[in-house]
């Protein structure tokens, strides 16, 4: 809609642009490129209200001294069937500690005879008891057929309120392989125990595995099982690193429809944690970026035979953030990039560097796209996302080795708060939006940036910051702080700011300061600047 009534033919129309809601974000595409509504860049925030808001703070569920004094080798949840109490459960060298999320209180369960846990273990909870897998590791030479690894300690449950009870190694009677991980399926316990080979257990019994309940998945390949997961329709989904396969039939393996299929030569699965299954999708990391697969089975006449259903992306989900894929180190990745899905979310955490996951990348599978990237305060690494009961709500927490678990998007005041001391250190979430590159729907003349208006809304009550910086592109290519405010009220804002600018095309980018404080939400934005395309005329 024109601003004023009408225009002369020599005057100077105004160049209308900007958006009205936020749906997600492309950091790889050129701004230019990136459509209407989406965000070039969008760093600790959430868009679910297609606005653009802080997110709320990491709160630290423990300050007990010895849990945040420990190293933490594994985690998961726990919920004690004697009591109802569910528990974040951290697995160490020694010993288990069961934190009750609700008050920060601990159980302690001890290992009983002297064993121990290392590096490289995982712990998961099936058929009513605690596996603590442990890594493999032969103790006699690799000439003898056998390989003798560490077998899992198992926890009934029993005792864990007066702290009595133990991890004890399975019983003589059992036959259950070493191994560092397994998953259930089918109410069977699917054990990797080789490069290419999977021990089922006896239906309804983890303790008894038998010879011929076992299988290979393509052997012989130069290629290793990086991850199992079960997935809908009495299915198994195999992971290597260069290929995809499915096993169907699990419940009946010798079944008339049990049947091994290869899904995908062309990819395979970089970290096992990182699959995993929301309805009929199945989301996962590849060296590629982010896959899913869409395990359509619900609609089958056959759920035995889901392979036929399976429709996998031809192209990543992660393509509008190429550059966050190329930044992952992979070599890190392979055994500590982990993910959970909650609140129709897929919370990826991910390592830009070897000494841990740094950075937390989320897509909204509502809004199918990129939400955010979440980065941590410096030197928290996140080792494993769970999902927790707190307040009776599911919720995502992440488990630091150092003993910390740290419920996601708690803090209204937008502040995070970590560190192993009795009291927790708190730090202001670092946020950003930067939006697409604006021309006005002109991609050829340079115009005059003149106003930028700003809808917004305070969420704090305390000191809250506020930052606009104006960037252009050619001719002039610099960067021009707009404004910095600060608010200590809940309220909204609505700011019309001088640009003064020449460009083909201009961003705005919005932060909480050099010094950041409080949460924002942005609500939408429009930019208005002039063609200067006048043409001079001769009446002589």
């Amino acid at each position: 809609m024109s601003r004023y009534r009408s225009y002369g033919k020599l005057d100077d129309q105004p160049v209308l642009d900007g958006d009205r809601a936020f749906l997600g974000f492309g950091s790889f595409r050129d701004a230019g490129s990136i459509p209407e509504n989406y965000l070039a860049e969008s760093q600790n925030l959430r868009l679910e209200t297609n606005s653009a808001v802080v997110r709320k703070g990491l709160k630290r569920l423990t300050g007990d001294a010895t849990v945040l004094a420990a190293t933490v080798l594994a985690s998961t949840f726990y919920r004690d069937p004697a009591s109802s109490t569910e528990y974040v459960v951290l697995a160490c060298s020694d010993r288990a500690y069961f934190v009750n999320p609700a008050d920060g209180s601990k159980k302690t369960i001890l290992y009983a005879g002297g064993e121990t846990a290392a590096a490289g273990c995982s712990i998961m909870q099936a058929f009513h008891y605690l596996f603590l897998w442990r890594t493999d590791s032969p103790s006699l030479p690799f000439t003898l057929a056998v390989n003798l690894g560490k077998y899992p300690l198992i926890f009934d449950g029993s005792n864990l309120a007066a702290e009595t009870g133990t991890f004890v190694k399975p019983a003589e009677t059992s036959t259950i392989p070493p191994s560092s991980y397994a998953v259930y399926a089918s109410n069977r316990l699917c054990v990797p125990t080789g490069r290419d080979t999977i021990r089922f257990s006896v239906l309804g019994d983890p303790n008894l595995f038998r010879y011929q309940d076992q299988d290979s998945v393509k052997p012989g390949d130069s290629d290793q099982i990086t991850s199992l997961s079960s997935i809908e329709g009495d299915a198994l989904m195999v992971g290597k690193r260069r290929s995809l396969h499915v096993i169907t039939s699990v419940s009946d393996l010798f079944a008339s429809d049990y049947l091994q299929s290869e899904v995908s030569n062309q990819f395979g699965i970089v970290a096992r944690e990182t699959v995993r299954q929301v309805g009929g999708l199945i989301f996962f990391l590849n060296d590629s970026g982010v896959y899913s697969v869409n395990a359509a089975v619900r609609g089958s006449s056959r759920v035995g035979t889901p392979v036929a259903y399976l429709q996998i992306t031809d192209d990543p989900i992660s393509a509008d953030i190429e550059d966050e894929i190329e930044a992952i180190d992979f070599t890190t990745a392979r055994t500590t990039a982990c993910a959970v899905v909650a609140s129709n979310r897929y919370f990826l955490a991910i390592p830009s560097s070897a000494s841990g996951n740094d950075k937390i990348l989320i897509y909204n599978i509502v809004l199918n796209s990129w939400e955010s990237v979440d980065t941590l305060p410096t030197g928290v690494y996140v080792d494993n996302l769970i999902r927790i009961i707190y307040n009776n709500q599911l919720r995502v927490a992440a488990i630091c080795s150092s003993g910390k678990i740290l419920l996601l998007e708690e803090n209204a005041n937008g502040n995070d708060e970590y560190g192993n001391g009795g009291s927790a250190t708190t730090v202001a979430v670092d946020a950003k939006a930067v939006t697409r590159l604006y021309r006005g729907g002109d991609v050829s003349s340079v115009k005059r940036w003149k106003i930028a208006t700003i809808g917004s809304t305070t969420k704090t009550a305390s000191s809250t910051k506020f930052r606009i910086l104006a960037n252009t592109r050619e001719p002039d290519s610099a960067s021009t702080e707009l404004g910095e405010f600060t608010t200590t009220a809940i309220e909204e804002d609505f700011r019309r700011l001088g640009i003064r600018q020449r460009g083909n095309g201009i961003q705005l980018t919005i932060d909480n300061g050099a010094s950041a404080a409080g949460r924002w939400e942005l609500r939408d934005i429009s930019i208005e600047g002039h063609t200067g395309s006048r043409q001079r005329r001769s009446y002589a």
